[in-house]
């Protein structure tokens, strides 16, 4: 069969099971694979499948890859239960990596945590969070690439707001979730070059607002979810004062998300 009607074939199947079919096969079928290996999701891959990846073909290919996905951390912990690599490592054009489901942080070792920091794009989503280690580990750090960064934890941040930190000069697109709203400010305040932000928190503390040194120079979008009613729209007010560049601004409060501000395109002028 021609290679051009096999691409078009292999094509509209899902990547993983082009490479758990014609993996190892022949030579031919191995020059054509090749560009999936460059992007792998293990999100609710066969037991089977899952394990073909873990044992034999992840570390066969590891030079190719460049997006990892996998569904849980137990996946994780199956690639690497008999090596002493970090991902990074194992895996050194790996650019993307994510985890899909919630998982105990306390399950990574230090050294995982600390090779996260090489990539370009980092998605979890986390509990047990019991300090700021993992962010001084993975952001606040003169060795930190990462420039996308998605994460969810839904805990207090312990120490984080007493911390000084370096800056983050390489993120310039957060996505996260926090249980609080000084928490974000926080982060945020260490993250001079950031450029487009989505958060969702729990709720916004009574409190005085924090002492934020950022200027948001670069910060055109700006998307921001409180998942309970306040009254203190002057603590959000107070950090819109500051994001002089937005184009694209959203706000909704409370449980039901009801709209205070959606979605509309703002001139320099009229923020």
């Amino acid at each position: 069969m021609p290679t051009e009607i096999l691409l078009m074939i292999m094509d509209c199947l899902p990547s993983i099971h082009v490479l758990y079919s014609f993996f190892g096969t022949s030579k031919r079928y191995h020059q054509i694979i090749q560009r999936y290996m460059r992007e792998i999701n293990l999100t609710d891959a066969d037991p089977c499948i899952t394990e073909f990846f873990c044992t034999i073909l992840l570390p066969s290919i590891r030079l190719n890859i460049q997006s990892l996905i996998l569904n849980d951390i137990e996946t994780f912990e199956k690639i690497f239960s008999f090596r002493s690599e970090s991902i990074t490592q194992l895996f050194p054009h790996l650019k993307h990596f994510e985890i899909v489901k919630r998982f105990d942080i306390s399950r990574l070792f230090m050294y995982s945590i600390q090779s996260f920091r090489l990539l370009f794009s980092l998605k979890l989503e986390i509990v047990n969070l019991k300090s700021d280690e993992m962010f001084k580990a993975i952001l606040f750090c003169d060795q930190s690439m990462i420039t996308v960064l998605n994460i969810k934890c839904r805990e207090s941040i312990l120490h984080l707001q007493n911390q000084p930190y370096n800056l983050s000069l390489t993120i310039r697109k957060l996505t996260v979730t926090l249980g609080f709203y000084d928490d974000f400010l926080h982060l945020l305040n260490h993250m001079p070059v950031i450029e487009y932000v989505d958060v969702t928190v729990d709720k916004i503390d009574d409190r005085e607002d924090l002492n934020m040194s950022n200027k948001f120079h670069y910060l055109t979008e700006f998307y921001f979810i409180l998942l309970r009613m306040t009254t203190k729209y002057s603590r959000i007010n107070s950090l819109l004062s500051l994001c002089r560049k937005l184009e694209r601004l959203s706000v909704n409060i409370c449980s039901n998300c009801q709209e205070f501000i959606d979605g509309y395109y703002l001139t320099r002028k009229s923020v």
